[in-house]
């Protein structure tokens, strides 16, 4: 039903259970799952086709997302997802001048490597790159509801 209707299944985990989740993905139920750094036992994943490392950029974070990437594309990681942080806490954003730093190194990396980099829709828009975020997003919270924004505090909503 999924696939007739044109819609993509993706996740995004902790990478506490990653057997589970690669048995999803190699089933074939999601087009892609993004793995956070740094968390659970995400090097386990970091090498599955259909994973997107997620690098979240904290201010001053650049050194941990350097060491996320390095390590990531060590263990064969095939895509590599900048994301800023962007939650309630204003002191936790990294700077434009951060998330440009960090944008400019992961792609240098990328193109070393071979592997795809991107940055999620608000990153690129406070980059400059993008006009508009979130064109044919959804986000469904475990409670239910559904939101077209990726966050509640987004300066863009």
């Amino acid at each position: 039903m999924r696939q007739q209707r044109g819609l993509q299944a993706g996740l995004t985990t902790n990478a506490r259970d990653p057997g589970q989740v690669m048995a999803l993905a190699d089933a074939g139920l999601m087009q892609s799952f993004g793995v956070s750094a740094g968390k659970g036992e995400w090097t386990v994943l970091a090498s599955h086709p259909r994973a997107v490392i997620n690098l979240l950029l904290l201010r001053a974070g650049l050194p941990q997302i350097t060491d996320w990437a390095v390590k990531a594309l060590s263990q064969g990681a095939g895509c590599l997802l900048l994301l800023a942080y962007k939650g309630a806490h204003h002191g936790f954003s990294p700077t434009t001048d951060e998330l440009s730093a960090a944008f400019s190194l992961l792609t240098h990396l990328g193109r070393r490597a071979g592997v795809a980099v991107a940055a999620d829709d608000y990153s690129r828009r406070r980059l400059g790159l993008a006009e508009t975020c979130g064109k044919g997003f959804l986000r469904v919270n475990l409670d239910g509801t559904r939101d077209s924004c990726c966050f509640p505090a987004c300066e863009y909503r």
